[in-house]
């Protein structure tokens, strides 16, 4: 009997802090730490399962990576930064710094990220704009930023003459 009655202030408890309005939702303010936590591992989890049963195709292709780059610097550069270009600041949660980690996420994850977006985090879907063949190539690119040199992606920037391919 006592843990129902525990469990029914526990519920009621989480009720009331939802719905009184004192959690900041303001993009200024850092989530407390359990819910940056919470936030984290439902986003990791749910990226690993969606994609789960996504079929990588070959990402070695230059032509891929030549797209790629083109639809990265057009689309991605912009909040999650290039070599030499910080990512955009003002976000909550920030955007990760793919020039760094590539978002810690497998070929197949970051195709489906790209492909789906992520709630709440700024991160837009493409799915409805662009082609599979098209998020495969940002994929692509994705992967192999973390070793990319300032001057690798200049010249690349200059044999594309900036533009998406």
């Amino acid at each position: 009997m006592k843990t129902i009655f525990l469990l029914i202030v526990i519920i009621g408890g989480a009720f009331y802090y939802l719905y009184s309005g004192r959690y900041n939702v303001a993009a200024t303010v850092p989530h407390t730490k359990p819910m940056e936590w919470m936030l984290g591992e439902m986003k990791e989890k749910s990226i690993e399962y969606h994609s789960r049963d996504i079929s990588t195709p070959a990402l070695d292709d230059p032509s891929l990576m030549e797209k790629g780059f083109g639809l990265y610097d057009d689309m991605c550069s912009g909040c999650h930064g290039a070599p030499g270009a910080e990512p955009a600041k003002g976000f909550n949660p920030p955007p990760p710094a793919l020039t760094e980690i590539a978002g810690g996420l497998e070929p197949r994850e970051t195709f489906w990220v790209v492909k789906h977006g992520i709630k709440m985090t700024a991160m837009l879907e493409f799915g409805s704009t662009h082609t599979d063949d098209e998020i495969w190539a940002i994929a692509a690119f994705v992967d192999r930023l973390p070793g990319m040199t300032i001057e690798d992606y200049e010249r690349m920037k200059e044999e594309s003459d900036g533009r998406a391919r």
